[in-house]
């Protein structure tokens, strides 16, 4: 039964990695990442460098001159240009509309409160900037007239710093040894760019399965296919082929050496189990489905699933250890990418976590790929008609 499905899954290799579509994709998407990693560096201070001009009514007559002295002394875009003012907040607020102004803000006669108005409310480098500035000089000011000099000020705001260490263990010759400093990218970054570069293969690689399945019934070469191996092997060597192509080209991109040492399997481990995986599942729907426009109401749901680990990564990583991230790992549709995850941070999950999520991941791939060899042997008298996910069961359930 293996030898019939690895000739499919050698065809489907061979299909996949001989398109320019392929190739094109393998000599383009190192350019691309570079080219979006660049440019986003570059336009991140350069997206907006207009001059923010706004006006300042200081009811306090003291604070003024601070805004204007510490707006000239910065050097970074965009400028900050203060104007004073004395008009009330309508008179402001019509000149924010019309454009003459960005905002403006208000210090009451007691310095309580700093009130500042705006119609950009997503903006908030000005805001945050003046209040920086103006509580910077209200604190001075306390200080001052507490009869606390400038070098004494600067020691009692002096923050107590903090390092974050690992665990202490004992070295190879049986002492204690000093706890590592943790590093935080290495903590968090590296586990969460392996989960992203993860997903990526997995979106481009699982939906070409779809469509080949569907091709292939609509151009009716399945049914020769038929003739001389079973719709399960028919189905896991296209299952097996479209892994294959994928692993290949992520190996090709070099996106593998980005991944610490200590990663490396397990990122070729579960890339291989999320393609089969996702494969399997897009392979039942296209087996269900005789064009491919019939297939994307019935894709909704495997994308959504895909999605789901990726709005799950915020409350993982803060507790990678927690009830909820260890069912997530053992949940085969988020299986590959919450494992993934938490096999990259520390502390790591024990094996027996590791070898249940393989297991469990496994079989659910196998159960798919049955259900799409009974679904494709159903679907196949069924031409011109598309099954709803109830056909599609029953389909399943019938012997």
């Amino acid at each position: 039964m293996l030898r019939k499905s690895l000739v499919v899954a050698q065809t489907e290799i061979s299909s996949a990695v001989r398109t320019k579509a392929f190739i094109i994709g393998v000599l383009l998407m190192p350019i691309l990442m570079v080219g979006v990693s660049l440019s986003g560096h570059f336009l991140e201070k350069r997206v907006d460098t207009t001059p923010k001009r706004f006006a300042v009514v200081d009811r306090s007559g003291t604070l003024y001159e601070t805004l204007a002295k510490k707006a000239a002394e910065r050097k970074v875009d965009p400028a900050f240009v203060p104007e004073r003012a004395d008009a009330d907040e309508l008179a402001l607020s019509d000149r924010v509309r019309r454009g003459d102004l960005y905002a403006f803000v208000i210090i009451p006669t007691d310095q309580s409160f700093i009130y500042y108005h705006s119609d950009h409310p997503t903006y908030a480098d000005l805001h945050h900037w003046i209040e920086q500035t103006l509580n910077e000089e209200l604190r001075n000011r306390r200080y001052r007239a507490a009869g606390i000099s400038e070098a004494v000020a600067e020691k009692l705001d002096a923050p107590v710093p903090s390092s974050h260490l690992g665990l202490v263990a004992l070295g190879p010759d049986g002492k204690p040894q000093p706890a590592e400093k943790v590093d935080e990218i290495r903590a968090a970054v590296i586990p969460l760019f392996s989960m992203i570069l993860l997903f990526l293969p997995v979106m481009i690689a699982a939906p070409q399965l779809l469509n080949a399945v569907i091709e292939e019934k609509m151009s009716r070469v399945s049914e020769v296919l038929l003739g001389s191996l079973s719709p399960f092997e028919l189905m896991l060597g296209k299952l097996l082929g479209g892994a294959g192509g994928a692993i290949a080209g992520v190996t090709a991109l070099g996106m593998s050496g980005v991944i610490t040492a200590g990663m490396v399997i397990s990122f070729v481990v579960f890339l291989a189990l999320a393609i089969l995986l996702y494969g399997s599942m897009y392979l039942a729907i296209g087996a269900a489905c005789t064009e491919l426009k019939d297939a994307q109401s019935l894709m909704m749901p495997v994308v959504m699933m895909s999605v789901f680990p990726m709005m799950m990564i915020a409350p993982i990583i803060k507790a990678p250890s927690s009830n909820f991230a260890v069912g997530m790992s053992l949940f085969p549709p988020s299986t590959p990418f919450i494992m993934l995850l938490r096999l990259g941070m520390h502390p790591a999950p024990p094996i027996w976590q590791v070898a249940l999520s393989i297991v469990l991941c496994a079989s659910f791939c196998a159960l798919m790929v049955f259900a799409a060899g009974k679904i494709f042997r159903v679907g196949l008298l069924a031409q011109g008609k598309t099954a709803s996910f109830a056909q599609m069961i029953k389909w399943v359930m019938a012997k």
